[in-house]
Formats: structure tokens, sequence, C-alpha cells
């Protein structure tokens, strides 16, 4: 499954960030989890339409291809190039750009993130 994904650091000039990867099985996961935590609240609803319809399922080609949608490339912004990041249970696709800010803004946070491993 593709799912477009909203990024704080490119809002509001755009609705999305990147493009998240995963398996059915792990999509299937996270709605499961979205209900679970937001039990009966009023943005369950809301949440669910966004993803579900900013969401595609998509195959992979013999040789091991995929084909983004253009509507997502151009979503994100994507030109002739993308920056494909493996992420742990997911992949994202972003314009490299993008990327780029996105990643030396949250530089801190993620440097942070390697002293709580410890």
């Amino acid at each position: 499954m593709l799912v477009l994904w909203p990024h704080d650091k490119v809002k509001p000039e755009k609705q999305f960030g990147f493009i998240k990867g995963l398996t059915m099985r792990q999509f299937d996961l996270m709605m499961d989890k979205l209900e679970a935590k937001r039990a009966g609240g009023k943005d369950v609803g809301a949440s669910r339409r966004k993803i579900y319809g900013h969401a595609c399922e998509i195959t992979v080609d013999p040789a091991g291809r995929l084909c983004l949608p253009p509507k997502f490339a151009a979503q994100i912004g994507l030109g002739t190039e993308a920056r494909f990041v493996g992420a742990g249970n997911h992949f994202e696709i972003w314009d490299p750009a993008i990327f780029k800010i996105c990643t030396e803004a949250e530089s801190d946070l993620a440097d942070e993130g390697y002293d709580d491993l410890i």
C-alpha cells in the first residue's frame, strides 16, 4: 500500500510531505491501531477517510519495480528524481529537496533519539 503522508515541515505549502509504503498487513495493523487508540473519538472517521482517501494498493513488476501513480508523485512535488528511504517496517519516497529540508530541521530531534537508545 502507498499512503500520502503529512509532514509538519512542509505545511501549509503542501498537504503531504512524502509517500509511505507498507505491506497490506502493516497497513491493516496501522488502521486497527487507529481504531483502538481513538475508539469513540470524533476524529476517527476523519482520519480513516483521509488515510483511505489518499492510499492505493500497488503491485511490483517481475523486476521488483513499482510504478508511482502520477497523482501521488504530484501531491509530494516529485520531479525527475526521488529519494527512497528504508525506515524499518516501511519505506518512504520523498522529493530529494524536501527530504533535505525535513531531515535538517529534525536533526536535533534525531540526535536525541540516539540518546534514548542507550
